[in-house]
């Protein structure tokens, strides 16, 4: 039973080290909404139907997405892994939003599991386009993020953190 918990214990870490650059990559737009270019919308706005092609999907999410992962790539010393891995999760983020439009979905609807490891579908599949990767660490990224997305959000939404950090970004 030990060795089973270690097993899981050290792939929910590795998980978490290496996907680190699209985790933060996917909560940084959140937090730069008000900083970066923010209203330009990557569809344009044009629509199927009544809904914008990709939602509210901006250019200036993807580059705060972009820095996000730099920022963290740099800390970790994998600068080019963390472009990949940033602008996977933007993509994998953007391929989501789209699949939620076309089947009615609303912007903010949940799109249960998937929307919680978009970014990280999009993250290794433009990963392993230049590099290698263990599955295990795929898996146990799904895992660790299904698990801690929910709460990460129930956390942001109980410090009411959108109205803080209107405050000090105006």
């Amino acid at each position: 039973m030990q060795f089973i918990c270690d097993y899981a214990a050290n792939g929910a870490l590795n998980a978490v080290w290496f996907y680190l650059p699209a985790i933060v990559a996917n909560a940084f737009p959140f937090f730069l909404y008000k900083v970066i270019g923010y209203e330009i919308p990557i569809d344009q706005e044009k629509k199927i139907g009544k809904q914008n092609i990709l939602g509210k999907r901006t250019f200036g999410g993807f580059f705060a997405m972009l820095i996000g992962a730099l920022i963290i790539g740099v800390i970790q010393g994998r600068t080019i892994e963390s472009v990949y891995l940033g602008t996977g999760a933007f993509f994998g983020v953007l391929i989501n939003s789209f699949i939620k439009r076309r089947i009615g979905i609303k912007e903010g609807g949940s799109l249960l599991i998937f929307d919680q490891i978009d970014y990280v579908a999009g993250a290794t599949l433009f990963y392993i386009s230049a590099y290698q990767l263990d599955s295990t660490v795929f898996v146990f990224g799904c895992i660790v993020s299904v698990i801690y997305h929910p709460i990460a959000n129930y956390l942001l939404n109980k410090v009411d953190m959108k109205n803080l950090l209107k405050r000090f970004v105006k």
